[in-house]
């Protein structure tokens, strides 16, 4: 907060400032607790109570660009309550948390963690470094657009992640000589692919009405920049995949090493693309730089045991894909719902023809692929 108030340009220096708030809950933050005990449902409460104070925060005191600031203590105060509410939350369980410092404790859980909070701490770096060098480099207007265009990406991601955590506990427990582990391995795969294709596919064909509803007509250029972003998520969540296998199995320091090489690449490449092309050049290395780290993190993977997930587990997606892309395409008009509405049914009927959705007793449905 210092640095930004003495160093960076308004508004950026008080929004800068303000966003440190919302470390505060981080740090109380207990979802790894739940996590561990696989009570994702406690989890998704707290933090949709939390995301909906946030929202209902920012309608109220938002108005124009004037009250930019006021978004980040909107979220800061969303997060707190789910923090709180975790606390709470976890006396039910029998955690009864007391408060003091246990010195020992802490060296230990620090020495096991260090590789992963780098890592943390690097994603930030590879998530942040365009819009920073943009910043530098190029007009408020771009950092706008592109902006405008990876906040729905990181929207995607964050469903992803949130699937990934959910894997942990159970792939911890598993033996991966008795063919068990491999096989939630498989599955998670085929899943993650079930949902990342067609959403990379239908992004690219839905992105202007998309932008439309979410920005308005004047951010017509983040388009573009969303058709070319989007197909960061089947790298980004493929990865998610790979990171969760190689935890399980004790590999953080490789994690980490695949980080540091993607952020010294993703600055680097950044630095020079970006005086240049601009936005479009920061969008393109993005992608790159997801894909060459979901490749390096996919040849870890192999080498920790796993094996590669067989192709008869995605063509079914593909095919369902590659249809839905047809009907979109066919599809009169650019009007974003009934794309959704066109590009969900088609895929799911598609995927059910082809045994990749069967429908229990019950007419639930359930995902076979």
């Amino acid at each position: 907060a210092t640095f930004s108030l003495l160093f960076l340009p308004e508004p950026d220096a008080t929004v800068f400032a303000v966003c440190g708030l919302t470390l505060l809950p981080v740090g109380l933050g207990i979802r790894w607790v739940f996590y561990g005990m696989e009570k994702m449902g406690s989890v998704a409460i707290a933090r949709t109570l939390g995301e909906l104070l946030r929202l209902a925060l920012v309608v109220l005191l938002v108005s124009d660009a004037a009250d930019v600031a006021r978004v980040p203590l909107a979220q800061f105060i969303g997060e707190m309550v789910a923090a709180l509410l975790l606390l709470r939350w976890a006396r039910r369980f029998g955690f009864r948390l007391s408060w003091h410092i246990d010195w020992e404790q802490i060296f230990s859980v620090f020495h096991r963690a260090r590789s992963l909070m780098l890592t943390a701490l690097l994603g930030l770096v590879i998530y942040n470094a365009d819009l920073v060098i943009l910043r530098i480099f190029r007009s408020v207007d771009e950092v706008g657009y592109y902006l405008a265009a990876y906040t729905l990406i990181v929207l995607l991601t964050n469903l992803g992640n949130a699937y990934c955590y959910s894997l942990l506990p159970t792939m911890s427990r598993l033996d991966l000589s008795e063919g068990r582990a491999q096989s939630l391995y498989d599955t998670a795969m085929a899943h993650m692919f079930a949902f990342v294709l067609p959403v990379a596919v239908g992004g690219c064909w839905l992105a202007q009405p998309i932008i439309q509803l979410a920005f308005g007509d004047s951010f017509e250029q983040s388009t573009l920049l969303l058709q070319i972003l989007i197909w960061c998520v089947p790298f980004l969540l493929t990865w998610s995949v790979f990171r969760s296998a190689l935890i399980v199995r004790g590999q953080e320091a490789r994690i980490f090493r695949i980080s540091a090489w993607a952020a010294v690449l993703n600055i680097t490449l950044n630095l020079i693309v970006i005086p240049v092309w601009g936005m479009l050049g920061a969008a393109v290395t993005t992608v790159l730089i997801e894909a060459l780290r979901m490749f390096i993190a996919y040849g870890y993977v192999r080498s920790a045991g796993y094996h590669g997930t067989g192709l008869h587990r995605f063509w079914r997606s593909i095919v369902a894909t590659v249809v839905m892309s047809i009907a979109l395409y066919l599809l009169p008009g650019n009007d974003l719902w009934a794309g959704l509405v066109t590009g969900i049914v088609v895929f799911v009927l598609v995927l059910s023809l082809t045994g990749g959705v069967r429908f229990r007793r019950n007419g639930l449905p359930q995902l076979t692929i």
